[in-house]
């Protein structure tokens, strides 16, 4: 009992400490530092909250969107399942392929003939095409180190068609 009441006078003149110190601090303060340190406080609040949003918004925009398809590999076979679809403003290099039972899969453009998203009616298709490695120029094209070494290579493609 005794240890109990020591607790709580301890704890009343750390109450007290802070009471005096708070009245002492708005005593001895101006005004403008006042103001100031709550418009800190608050402009502080108002970074923390859209920090809290952005912060939000790249959680939710990194989330798959998996969404019906068909995939064409290379035999000519139909696999049905998801593809994680990303509005692509660009054609794809790989995709993100979940099968019917749930195993995750990705392909790109060499590994299928191509896949077809029915919701969007979107049709992507294979191609494979002869790149040409020369440079430009006529002299370094000249230069030895492009006559020994191939100049030209195969790069497959997805194609939205």
């Amino acid at each position: 009992m005794e240890n109990d009441q020591s607790t709580l006078n301890e704890g009343f003149r750390l109450d007290l400490f802070l009471v005096q110190f708070k009245s002492t601090f708005l005593k001895y303060t101006s005004p403008f530092v006042i103001i100031m340190f709550t418009k800190f406080i608050h402009i502080m609040r108002e970074c923390l909250f859209i920090s809290s949003l952005l912060t939000i918004n790249v959680l939710v925009s990194g989330q798959a969107n998996f969404v019906k398809s068909v995939v064409i590999n290379n035999n000519g076979d139909s696999i049905y399942g998801n593809i994680d679809y990303r509005n692509w403003k660009n054609n794809p290099n790989t995709i993100n392929f979940m099968n019917a039972a749930n195993q995750k899969q990705t392909f790109d453009a060499s590994s299928i003939r191509g896949f077809y998203i029915p919701t969007t009616h979107e049709t992507y298709k294979n191609f494979t095409v002869e790149l040409d490695l020369l440079p430009d120029d006529q002299d370094k094209a000249l230069n030895k180190t492009f006559i020994d070494s191939p100049s030209d290579k195969k790069e497959s493609f997805f194609f939205n068609w």
